[in-house]
């Protein structure tokens, strides 16, 4: 089955057939986390892609990387957007998370928890630290997208529908990946 999932007006795919990679990518797809070093200090930690998919828009002029757990419902899944209309560049690079707002960042790492539906989740995470490191990202269709997330801690927020602006949730929860690599190429 595949299911069509919406994280706030951002639309992408992934294919989720009850486990395994389902991409159409070429690439070795190494989507895992443990999570270990950092789970005293959040309350969710580490992440499983069970599908993954590395998706090109040229309407948005956004790259994206998509992941979800599994089929199961509820299901977790998240998602890394280059937003190069906004100001995001092709190529190696390392972004460090400091807390930008969903509204204005120009690379952006979500998470959401609890999906239900292909557009109801019960929480959203936002990252607020930690490092994206990429050592291949194109702007186009069939170019190559690898890189690691290492350290990065993301806090539960709400976002507006209509702005994006997000908001921090007051005694919200936390999520953390120690460290989280991706390789494919974008379709």
């Amino acid at each position: 089955m595949t299911r069509t999932f919406t994280l706030l007006p951002l639309v992408f795919a992934l294919a989720c057939n009850g486990g395994g990679d389902t991409d159409t990518d070429p690439g070795t797809d190494t989507g895992s986390d443990t999570g270990s070093d950092t789970a005293a200090t959040c309350d969710n930690n580490g992440f499983t892609a069970a599908s993954e998919e590395f998706t090109y828009t040229s309407f948005y002029d956004w790259t994206v990387y998509g992941a979800a757990s599994g089929s199961d419902v509820p299901w977790d899944g998240m998602t890394i957007e280059w937003r190069f209309v906004d100001g995001a560049t092709p190529g190696p690079q390392i972004t460090t998370f400091t807390g930008e707002n969903y509204e204005t960042c120009t690379t952006c790492f979500t998470v959401a928890k609890g999906c239900t539906t292909t557009d109801t989740c019960q929480k959203m995470f936002l990252a607020e630290s930690g490092t994206l490191n990429v050592t291949s990202l194109g702007n186009a269709d069939g170019t190559d997208l690898k890189g690691t997330l290492e350290n990065v801690k993301l806090i539960e927020v709400t976002i507006d529908p209509t702005t994006l602006h997000s908001t921090p949730v007051d005694g919200g929860e936390t999520w953390c990946l120690d460290s989280y690599a991706f390789e494919g190429v974008t379709l």
